[in-house]
């Protein structure tokens, strides 16, 4: 191991482990996911209601063209098949799937609502995440949505143009 290589990867642990401290990621089986809706400045993102002071604490919501890019360096966009492992994971807690990822241990979902058409919806009621997972016919992508009145959560397909929450996932 050259010095540059040592360094580098010692830097990449402080970094990891400090992110762990902080209590920004969570181990669910295998995957390492962020503990938090995502909130980074993307040209379009958007609180809801375009209110930061007010729902600055449920992350921005994204397109998904927005979403495809918001990942920080060494994360990415949660694929379908990651969401399915997610939900097996969830499956194996004592509580239910909706009760397991709404909870502040768990995944922490924020149920963040929606925005489409310029108007924000169902603050409080769903969370909607993006996965990275395209439709075959490109028109649209998968997301899983949790609904609070059903207690349900659903892998789903959506067009693109909703603005929704993103979590991702480690490399």
């Amino acid at each position: 191991m050259n010095v540059k290589h040592f360094f580098l990867t010692a830097t990449l642990m402080c970094i990891f482990n400090v992110m762990f401290a902080q209590g920004d990621t969570i181990v669910l089986g295998n995957q390492i996911w962020l503990k938090n809706n995502l909130d980074v400045q993307i040209k379009g993102a958007a609180y809801y209601d375009f209110n930061e002071q007010k729902f600055k604490n449920y992350g921005k919501l994204y397109t998904w063209q927005e979403a495809d890019k918001a990942c920080p360096a060494g994360w990415h966009l949660p694929t379908k098949e990651e969401f399915q492992l997610l939900l097996k994971e969830a499956k194996k807690s004592r509580k239910s799937v909706y009760g397991f990822l709404t909870n502040e241990k768990g995944f922490n979902a924020k149920l963040s609502g929606f925005i489409f058409g310029g108007s924000s919806r169902n603050l409080g009621l769903e969370g909607n995440y993006w996965s990275a997972t395209e439709m075959k016919d490109g028109g649209g992508a998968y997301l899983i949505r949790l609904d609070k009145n059903k207690k349900k959560v659903k892998l789903m397909a959506a067009q693109k143009s909703f603005r929704y929450s993103v979590r991702c996932i480690k490399d």
